[in-house]
């Protein structure tokens, strides 16, 4: 009875522990309210099946900013590529504008000599 537990439970509890005249083994012991136990214990699995649903949707939403940052990244080192391409093409055709002046400047020079024999 110190238990708090229905009669059939404790009928139950009896048996396993080898029946009658086992009694003076709970004569020194706290009342402990089972029902009671069982609610908090429900109480604070249904808390933690919560807070591991809310980590869960917590976890979820970070992975999904990561894959959108992981994403920005990749388009960032795109452009960037992208900017160099064309850096590289406007640097060669600077370069292929420079060779082709240096050789009109060499053909007006040959130009010149060649009028003037």
């Amino acid at each position: 009875m110190k238990l708090k537990v229905p009669n059939e439970e404790a009928s139950n509890i009896i048996g396993e522990i080898g029946g009658h005249g086992m009694g003076y083994l709970f004569e020194n012991m706290d009342e402990i309210d089972i029902g009671a136990l069982k609610r908090n214990t429900a109480r604070e699995k249904q808390r933690a099946d919560e807070e591991k649903q809310r980590a869960d949707e917590e976890k979820q939403r970070a992975d999904e900013e990561k894959q959108r940052a992981d994403e920005e990244k990749q388009r960032a080192d795109e452009e960037k590529q992208l900017r160099i391409e064309a850096e590289k093409r406007v640097a060669d055709e600077r370069k292929q504008r420079k060779t082709l002046e240096d050789e009109v400047a060499r053909l007006k020079k040959l130009l010149e000599i060649q009028e003037k024999k």
